[in-house]
């Protein structure tokens, strides 16, 4: 099996740089792919390509005047 590096909600929250509340909302609206580990609720963990993927699918390009200042 391969070693996939798992982050807690604090972790994922501060790679993301918001709080852990907005994460919350995010993966109850399935916008950040997550595991979730454990009977019950579990407890919830994140792969690093998986808030890569959210913050690409986020990304606002530049306004075109900004791009040309360059």
């Amino acid at each position: 099996m391969q070693e996939t590096t798992l982050l807690n909600r604090s972790e994922a929250a501060g790679a993301l740089r918001i709080s852990t509340r907005p994460l919350d909302n995010q993966v109850r609206h399935g916008e950040i792919g997550h595991v979730r580990i454990g009977e019950g609720r579990g407890r919830v963990l994140f792969r690093p390509c998986d808030l890569e993927a959210f913050a690409a699918r986020h990304v606002r390009p530049a306004k075109r005047a900004a791009l040309t200042a360059i």
